[in-house]
């Protein structure tokens, strides 16, 4: 969770122009939500049917991909009630994530991207915030970071709905399964059939005293989709405010602000990759090897297929559109 403060922390003191958040936010809506549900479905079922990941844990590992890392590994563990399954995913994202970060930026300047479409690139394709935000610093242009953060932000509001969707569809799945446990009972001898479900359901109803499995005390959609919101998007949005509505219209003022809150934003960005760093546990990946290297083959299919769907959309968002 202090990995999650630190980049939370980090997006808010950006300070983005209202001036630059307007004419931005269209164009970024097309870029980070277009693409983005239908192929963390696609690869999703990619990694359930052909890499036999299990289910839960395929689900965590695209949406991690394509929406934001570590954040949305968590909100959709959560959603499922198997937290217990974010840890390998959040683990694998940080490692791949450096390459991106450092690569990205190169290949713009070499596909001579504009500060504009490198950053909307970056904010769509890289995993987590605080990368994104590497990302465009190595790019080293204040168009690729307003947009790469703009981006980002609007990808990042996908988590609510999505954890809402899949907590509702989950629940689904279990009740599903549950029927589907009960009719084959019934199919066999009427001597034990019953005793059978009576046992089921004894089973069912212990399993149920559980949190994490219980598919009939479900929280509301609404609340759901507030405890699963990123709640540093409305810290974002009131920094923004505040900064275009508080502070002095004069330029070298704005400017000192500014730069000051940036600053501070670099360190806590740091601070999470720092954080990354440590919360990692070497023997656990030791002891998995099989299953870590399935899960490295989906993010390594994910992340192609979303580096090269959102320059797509990056590059006709910021040029056509």
């Amino acid at each position: 969770m202090q990995t999650e403060l630190y980049i939370a922390t980090s997006l808010v003191l950006l300070c983005i122009d209202i001036s630059v958040l307007r004419p931005l936010a269209p164009r970024a809506l097309f870029v980070s939500w277009l693409d983005t549900p239908t192929l963390f479905i696609a690869v999703a079922f990619i990694g359930w049917r052909l890499l036999k990941i299990d289910m839960q844990t395929s689900i965590i590992m695209s949406g991690a991909t394509f929406i934001c890392g570590s954040s949305a590994a968590i909100a959709l563990g959560a959603s499922m009630g198997v937290m217990h399954k974010t840890e390998m995913p959040i683990a694998i994202i940080s490692i791949f994530t450096i390459p991106s970060i450092i690569a990205l930026p190169y290949i713009a300047k070499e596909f001579k991207f504009g500060g504009e479409i490198s950053g909307a690139w970056f904010g769509g394709c890289v995993d987590s915030t605080g990368a994104v935000i590497a990302a465009a610093k190595i790019y080293g242009d204040e168009d690729a970071v307003n947009t790469s953060a703009v981006v980002k932000m609007m990808q990042n509001a996908l988590i609510g709905p999505i954890s809402v969707v899949m907590a509702w569809a989950w629940s689904q799945h279990e009740l599903k399964q549950q029927y589907k446990r009960q009719d084959e009972l019934l199919r066999r001898s009427p001597e034990t059939a019953m005793d059978d479900i009576a046992m089921e359901e004894v089973n069912t109803e212990s399993k149920s005293k559980q949190p994490k499995t219980e598919v009939a005390k479900q929280p509301k959609p609404w609340v759901l989709l507030w405890q699963r919101f990123p709640k540093f998007v409305l810290g974002f949005i009131i920094t923004a405010i505040l900064f275009n509505t508080v502070i002095s219209d004069v330029t070298a003022v704005r400017t000192q602000v500014y730069q000051y809150c940036f600053y501070v934003s670099e360190w806590f960005s740091t601070l999470s990759f720092v954080s990354i760093g440590l919360g990692m546990d070497i023997n656990t990946v030791k002891n998995n090897l099989r299953h870590v290297g399935k899960l490295c083959t989906l993010y390594v299919i994910a992340q192609m297929v979303d580096i090269v769907a959102t320059a797509g959309l990056a590059y006709i968002a910021f040029t056509y559109v």
